[in-house]
């Protein structure tokens, strides 16, 4: 089901709609400083469909004439912390090993730890 908002403008009787899902590298560095600086500020602004419309003009030239693109930026969820919706928030439930050496304070930081190591990788989930 596609659907345009008053925001786009789509030829009435396009062939293909072709909707293209855009994360760029500008946006995405920004997020990744944003959570490096301790999110003291506010967070990224995501660019608009007609920024994206612009930055990608040349691949207009691959479309039929009879095509319209439909650009969306993708948005991060935030899983973690004050920022996140409630909805969407993650919580993690350790259970301790009666066993175990460790303190809770070890404990909590190799959580951390391994949360940020799955987390760092996601620069290899790009396509």
């Amino acid at each position: 089901k596609h659907f345009a908002t008053s925001s786009y403008i789509i030829d009435p009787s396009p062939a293909n709609i072709i909707d293209m899902f855009v994360l760029t590298n500008t946006y995405y560095n920004s997020v990744q400083e944003w959570l490096k600086n301790g999110k003291s500020e506010e967070f990224p602004k995501l660019p608009s469909s007609y920024e994206l419309k612009s930055i990608f003009a040349e691949l207009n030239n691959y479309k039929m004439v009879s095509d319209t693109v439909v650009w969306h930026p993708i948005k991060y969820k935030l899983l973690f912390g004050n920022y996140s919706d409630d909805e969407m928030k993650a919580n993690f439930r350790i259970i301790k090993n009666e066993n175990t050496s460790y303190s809770d304070n070890e404990i909590k930081q190799q959580v951390l730890q391994a949360i940020d190591n799955y987390f760092s990788n996601m620069s290899l989930w790009k396509v």
